[in-house]
């Protein structure tokens, strides 16, 4: 019986990393004292991947902690600047 001898597998090359904006490490000493009302920390959460996709964009403002959470559809651009306006 002949074997046929396996090539291993290259690791993938590391594409273009996209800026994501800034860092939270830039942020002004305002925010990180919590000193100023109106720093707000947005994030998008992803829950298991089913049939349909659960969506939460959480935003949280720094100083009072004041927190809104809203279910979305989708996770593109468009749908969290949709679902911020009508928050706002």
């Amino acid at each position: 019986m002949v074997s046929i001898r396996k090539r291993p597998k290259k690791e993938p090359t590391k594409t273009y990393k996209k800026n994501m904006g800034t860092s939270i490490e830039n942020r002004p000493a305002v925010a990180n004292n919590r000193t100023e009302f109106g720093h707000w920390e947005i994030d998008l959460v992803l829950f298991k991947k089913t049939k349909n996709e659960v969506l939460l964009l959480t935003l949280v403002e720094r100083q009072t902690r004041y927190t809104i959470i809203c279910k979305m559809n989708g996770k593109t651009a468009q749908c969290v600047l949709r679902t911020l306006k009508n928050i706002f």
